[in-house]
């Protein structure tokens, strides 16, 4: 007769919450070659990723647990916490319990659920080593995050950090200082959101780029935003925005990075029509755009 090994209740316990939390993450694919996770949000297709993950991108491929591969729009990204919101076309998603009190502690258990170099729901354990504030790498700012010894690798950024009742207690955002992961917190990403649901959005990605000193002169500024993306029949698509397009100032205010063209979007709200002066080909014009709902600034 063949031995068999039971395995205590606890492990087995851990085995199938890893199993329950595995069917709500999601593989990201932005690009040819970037790939990340994302966990799903809401049944109605909403999910949450990194920033870093779709910087750039109107647009990404997201494979859900059951390997379906679906269409996403980037609706808002935000380099400083290095979050995005994608929107797949489905309904009935198997969703993320999000934990947003009490708060996580330090000495908890925590695992990490992504797609690390592609590799589909793999599953680390550690421990909550820290709760509070960090540095922003390249930034003057802090942000909140959760620290912990959690194992990451390039794939796993997007994904879901999860306490031992399989609630959400942050997004994985990345490895700092050897093996210490840093996570932003579940209530960060519910204040995010707030933010994202209640504000205009154009429906683009862009970039800022130096204008060459002949261009700046007809543009009238040094500094401009490059559409990299465009999301069909946004905001932006509707008034015939296209890849390569610069885009220069919004109702009068310059656009020279991420933070300047949402900060010109919180001026006005949804559904308005504003002034967007762009150029193509040299030529500088300006085109009536009516606000939505949905669209991405990256940088």
């Amino acid at each position: 007769m063949q031995n068999t090994i039971q395995a205590p209740d606890a492990m087995r316990e851990f085995a199938d919450l890893a199993a329950a939390s595995q069917r709500n993450v999601v593989l990201v694919k932005s690009g040819q070659r970037g790939m990340g996770s994302g966990v799903v949000w809401r049944s109605d297709g909403l999910i949450l990723t990194n920033h870093h993950v779709v910087a750039g991108h109107a647009q990404a491929q997201v494979v859900l647990h059951d390997d379906r591969e679906l269409t996403a729009t980037v609706l808002a990204t935000d380099p400083t916490l290095d979050l995005g919101v994608l929107q797949v076309d489905a309904t009935n998603l198997t969703v993320a319990t999000i934990r947003t009190t009490p708060a996580l502690r330090v000495g908890e258990l925590v695992m990490a659920i992504g797609n690390p170099w592609g590799q589909r729901g793999v599953v680390t354990l550690g421990i909550a080593s820290g709760v509070g504030e960090v540095q922003v790498p390249w930034r003057p700012q802090t942000a909140a995050y959760v620290r912990s010894d959690v194992q990451l690798a390039p794939g796993n950024s997007g994904g879901p950090m999860v306490d031992m009742q399989g609630r959400v207690v942050g997004i994985n955002a990345m490895i700092m200082g050897g093996d210490l992961s840093v996570a932003i917190p579940s209530s960060v990403v519910t204040q995010f959101l707030q933010v994202v649901e209640g504000r205009p959005l154009l429906g683009v990605g862009v970039r800022p780029i130096p204008l060459p000193v002949p261009v700046a002169a007809r543009a009238g500024q040094a500094q401009a935003l490059e559409v990299l993306d465009v999301v069909p029949g946004g905001a932006a698509a509707r008034a015939g925005c296209q890849v390569g397009d610069l885009l220069l100032t919004l109702d009068d205010a310059q656009l020279t990075d991420a933070g300047t063209l949402r900060a010109a979007l919180g001026q006005h709200p949804i559904g308005k029509r504003v002034r967007l002066r762009r150029m193509r080909d040299g030529k500088p014009s300006t085109v009536l755009v009516e606000l939505a709902g949905v669209g991405v600034q990256t940088v």
